[in-house]
Formats: C-alpha cells, structure tokens, sequence
C-alpha cells in the first residue's frame, strides 16, 4: 500500500471516528426498541426481519448494544468510503471525504436501526463494487471479494424485507466486475435465490420465530385506501356500516398506524389477522379481488402515500427522523443523550426540509439516464457503468415503497440520499475530461488521472446484451 492509500485509509478513518464522536452509540426508535428487547428475551416474532434480531443479539454478546452495533454500522461506513474514494482520482476522493464529514452526510448515519445498518452496508457494498469496477481484483482473490459481497448483501438483506431491491444493482455490478458479462444473468440468479434460500433456511430452521405476519398490515392499509376512495367498494372484512365509518374516519394515507391509533378500526384489523393466520390464501385473494375491481382507487392511495412519502405533499414534512436530543428516550438508560455539536443535527433537518426528497429521486433517475444512454452509445467507461448501478439501487429501492409501503417516515429514504450522492460523484468522474478540477501534481508535472480500466475479461457493454 502506497503512501497515498495509507493516507486515504487514514482520512477515512478520522471520517469513522468523528461520527463515532459525534453520534454514539447513536439514536434507537421504537422498531429498534422491540427490537432489543426480543434479542434480550430470545423471543422472536416475523414483524421484523428475525435475521436483524439475529445480528443484534451477536453484536449484544460483544457489547452492549446499541454501541455494538452502531461501531459495526460506523466501520461498513468507513470502509465503503475508502473502497470509493479509492476508485476516485485523488482531488475527488479528498472532496468526497470532505462532503461526508458534512451535516447532511453525518446524519444518516445518526441513528442505530435497520434503516443507518442497512445504509452501512450498501454504503459498503457500493464501494466495493465501485473499486472491483475501476480497479478490477486479481484472479487469485475473487472469491474472497465474491464473498465479502454476499456478506454485506446479507447484512443489508437482513435488516427489511425490501433491501433486496437496494442490493440487487450493487451485486449485478459485482458479479459483472468479477466475472464479466458471460453467465452474467445465470451467476446472479443463482447468487440472489442462494441468499433467499439461506437466509429462509436460517430464519425457519435455527431460530425459529412466532408468526405476526406484516403482510397483514399492508393488506389492512391498501384495503382501508381503497375503502375510503371508492363508496362502491365492500369487502368480506367490513361486515358492518360502523365500522366502514371508522375507516372513513381513521385512515390516512400518511401511515397505517393511523389505523392501529386509539385501537381505531379494531374489528377490521382483526377480521384481516384471523383470517390471514388461518388461511393466508383467502386474505391476499381479496386484497388481489379489490385491487381488480378498484384499480383507480387502489391507484389513488398509493399515489397518495407516495406523495408523502417523497413530500411532494406536506403531510409528512415536519419529520425528518429522530434526533438525539429528541428521541434518545428510547435508548438504555446508560446511553448518551447529547451531541458534541447539536447544530449537526439541526442544519441536516433543515437541508432535507429543503431538498425533498423527490428532488432527489429526479437526480437519481436522470444520473441513471445519462449514464445508461451513454453506455448504450458506447461512449461511457467504468465510472457511468457505476452511476448507473448507484443510482438504479436508489430508484429501485425508494420505488418499492410505492407499491409495499406502509409509513412516510423519512429514515426510509436516507439510502435515497446517500446513494445518490455516491452517485453524483461517479457521474463527475465519468466526464472528467471536461473538468479542469481533475488534473493533478505528480512529482514535477501535471497528468491526469489514468481512465479506469475495465474488469478483466470483459468489457463495458456496448449495446443490449444478444
């Protein structure tokens, strides 16, 4: 290692440890709360991902938790970022540092649940992949690198049931920097159904958890959205005119939990748990016969919880995630409810208020675009092959929660923002030559910056694959 990447592993370091400083042992919310408390009693329940309970009841038998587990978080963060900014010419790997030390970049890794775990994770598996895509492995460590890409693929899969729409990108690309493009669909396939089946087996077999499906919630809210839209609309779960006026009165299209507030619509809710336990079949076959017969209104309430959720609506704007100061109540009673600097955290919520976050899924999409057409065009190198993979794990994340969300809460979307950020600078790179900022001191002259090379093996694509 050359004095260049001690100095960047250094920085990145310093970078971990300010967050460390500045954040720990980070924020818990309720989730996190049920959370520790069935890894304490070793009884588990489906609610949430049992695999994330798992992991925190391992890191727990290190350290007390939530510091062990935020340390995990801090380092997938601080070792992504070395991995990145390693894959960056030197003056864009010193202003990617820099940016992340900022508040906007520090806060989404402020708190200690699924949501800053799971970024941890693809935060690292993003930079992985972005260095194997510039500056591909040697044959005699591939499958060492193939396998630090299924662990930080089940780190992150096992924090919510959705992370695989985040994950998939990341690991086509990585799959493709290993092994280039031939088999390249036959590999993933057999990686991500691997996984699936693995981490099921585990789940089911090893820890064995009580069933309280969540399928049940978003079965309740989609029927409640289309109850509330479309007066023509019945269903076998509403057997009576009360409690239809309660759902007119209690849903939102903010969150289910305006469903579950004050036992709201309890006879509802109940009718879809019994029959869903019982007989999971008949439940989601009238969920799938309401959606047929009232896709506008179904279409409506999600548009409605997408609009929140992206705060193209106001329903949800004043909510940008707990902070320390806020929130820190729910932490054990030994834990930490300060910050060094209390400003971090309110000029990051002041940014987010300002930059929404369908701002940034627009960046997303249109970083994805150029790319992607560049690539098409044959014009594009190693860095757009990366903004494009970056950028999809955003869009493809963030647009799952239209079809299978159930809160407006903004911790969802921190992947969106750091994704697209990571994105953004791969997008820079990829038109470097147009940048004066990327010529750089060598000894006594000035060069730039070698073009990234591709993997080995493969090229980057030049058109549909035949």
């Amino acid at each position: 290692m050359g004095r260049y990447h001690i100095l960047l592993a250094a920085s990145c370091t310093t970078l971990g440890l300010f967050y460390i400083w500045l954040w720990y042992p980070g924020v818990m919310d309720w989730d996190s709360r049920s959370i520790a408390e069935m890894a304490k009693s070793g009884n588990y329940t489906d609610w949430f991902p049992p695999a994330f309970i798992a992991l925190w009841a391992l890191t727990d038998k290190i350290g007390s938790n939530p510091g062990t587990i935020f340390l995990l978080q801090i380092s997938l963060v601080a070792g992504g970022m070395f991995l990145f900014a390693r894959s960056l010419p030197p003056i864009w790997a010193a202003l990617t540092i820099a940016c992340l030390a900022t508040p906007p970049a520090a806060y989404l890794f402020h708190g200690t649940t699924k949501d800053t775990v799971m970024g941890g994770a693809l935060a690292c598996l993003a930079g992985l992949v972005t260095c194997l895509t510039v500056r591909p492995a040697s044959s005699r460590s591939r499958w060492m690198v193939f396998s630090a890409i299924v662990v930080l693929a089940v780190i992150a899969l096992s924090t919510r049931h959705n992370a695989l729409l985040g994950v998939l990108p990341l690991l086509v690309l990585g799959i493709y920097a290993i092994g280039g493009r031939t088999g390249l669909i036959r590999r993933t396939v057999i990686t991500i159904v691997a996984l699936l089946i693995g981490m099921s087996a585990f789940t089911r077999y090893v820890m064995h958890p009580a069933p309280r499906p969540i399928m049940t919630a978003l079965i309740q809210f989609d029927i409640a959205g289309m109850l509330y839209r479309s007066r023509d609309a019945t269903s076998i779960f509403v057997t009576t005119a009360a409690t239809r006026n309660e759902i007119d009165r209690c849903y939102d299209a903010v969150a289910w939990d305006a469903l579950v507030t004050d036992n709201c619509a309890a006879e509802f809710r109940q009718a879809i748990w019994e029959t869903y336990t019982k007989s999971p079949r008949a439940a989601l076959a009238e969920w799938a016969k309401l959606i047929m017969l009232h896709p506008i209104s179904y279409l409506q309430h999600r548009a409605a919880h997408t609009a929140s959720l992206l705060r193209i609506t106001c329903n949800a704007c004043n909510e940008t995630g707990l902070t320390i100061a806020q929130g820190a109540e729910l932490n054990p009673d030994n834990s930490r409810r300060d910050v060094p600097i209390p400003e971090y955290e309110g000029w990051a919520q002041a940014l987010y208020n300002l930059i929404r976050p369908w701002m940034v899924l627009l960046l997303a999409v249109s970083l994805a675009a150029v790319s992607g057409l560049q690539l098409w065009r044959g014009n594009g190198d190693a860095y757009s092959l990366v903004t494009l993979a970056i950028s999809l794990s955003a869009i493809l994340y963030t647009a799952g929660y239209s079809v299978i969300g159930l809160s407006s809460t903004f911790r969802y979307l921190y992947w969106l923002y750091g994704a697209t950020g990571m994105a953004t600078v791969t997008s820079l790179c990829a038109i470097r030559f147009a940048l004066p900022e990327v010529w750089v001191f060598r000894g006594s002259s000035t060069s730039r910056w070698p073009a990234p090379r591709a993997p080995a093996g493969a090229g980057v694509p030049q058109g549909p694959e035949s």
